[in-house]
């Protein structure tokens, strides 16, 4: 599973808890941000000819003289150096907001939490690559759009895209396929596509929607998220499970039924790996107890295979 992989680097407070309790979501972005890419030696002065703007995994094709043995030493992986004009393109981040974001699983927070605070690091990530990032955030709609940032633009627009994510919570049923549908109609520039949902939708709209950027050579990324809880039942004699965009109850014995959701679960997860797979679609699946560094390794491996369009 792609999100399994570890981080670049650990820190004693990356507490993904305590993180998301801050309420500050600027500032608890940075620190992801800053923590990660502490685990990659960045010297600016290895080639003093060259200018170095950031630094991405070495992929097979990439000249080995680009390489900063430094940095893989420290971070276990290679990774090359980039100019500015390696990096640049659009990064079109999409949030899911529906109810169902809202679900805790028996945590502090939701999944709506966590992935608000991702999705706030990941747009950082992007600003320091000099992407020009697009953002949308929907549940059966999609209700904001921002067009593409220019890298030029500054700090200021992500401060104000951050602002107004600290404003936004989980709303109405998810659709996601109709809101990616209306993403495309707005017609974002060429680049990533980075979907940041729970993904309990049903499949067939779904990937139909995200076909029509891949066949128009986008990108794409999903992110699924998910409570622990969802991907492994408590150890709970009994539960009442509540649906929480329809409002339907079911109670149950859970010892009764957990072979058998665990096994529908994983039959889902296959389906999903398989049609990403078709679609060439890269997928990670997140538990929100997961440290956040592991989502960001992902979307570095994808905005690295993706080119460079303008």
């Amino acid at each position: 599973m792609p999100g399994s992989s570890a981080p670049i680097a650990t820190h004693p407070d990356w507490n993904v808890e305590s993180l998301i309790r801050d309420r500050r979501l600027g500032f608890a972005a940075r620190f992801i941000v800053d923590g990660y890419f502490a685990g990659i030696h960045r010297s600016r002065f290895a080639e003093p000819s060259a200018e170095v703007n950031d630094y991405r995994p070495y992929a097979a094709g990439d000249d080995v003289r680009r390489i900063d043995w430094r940095a893989a030493a420290r971070a276990d992986r290679e990774y090359i150096k980039l100019a500015p004009k390696d990096t640049e393109m659009t990064c079109t981040i999409a949030l899911d907001t529906s109810a169902s974001m809202g679900v805790n699983g028996g945590l502090s927070y939701s999944k709506f939490d966590y992935a608000r605070l991702l999705t706030a690091a990941l747009c950082l990530i992007a600003v320091r690559q000099h992407d020009r990032i697009a953002f949308m955030h929907y549940d059966d709609q999609m209700n904001r759009y921002l067009p593409p940032i220019r890298p030029g633009a500054g700090y200021s627009r992500i401060n104000e895209l951050i602002s107004g994510l600290e404003m936004v919570r989980p709303g109405s049923r998810s659709d996601s396929a109709h809101a990616l549908r209306q993403l495309f109609s707005a017609k974002p520039p060429r680049g990533v596509l980075v979907v940041v949902s729970d993904l309990l939708d049903d499949p067939d709209p779904l990937f139909d929607s995200l076909a029509l950027f891949t066949y128009h050579h986008y990108t794409a990324l999903l992110i699924q998220i998910l409570s622990p809880a969802e991907l492994r039942l408590p150890e709970l004699p009994a539960a009442r499970f509540v649906d929480p965009e329809t409002g339907s109850i079911l109670t149950s014995t859970i010892p009764d039924q957990r072979e058998r959701y665990e096994a529908e679960m994983q039959r889902f997860f296959d389906a999903m790996e398989q049609r990403c797979r078709a679609l060439k679609i890269a997928y990670c699946r997140l538990a929100t107890d997961t440290p956040f560094a592991v989502g960001l390794r992902p979307f570095l491996d994808r905005h690295s295979h993706a080119g460079t369009y303008r």
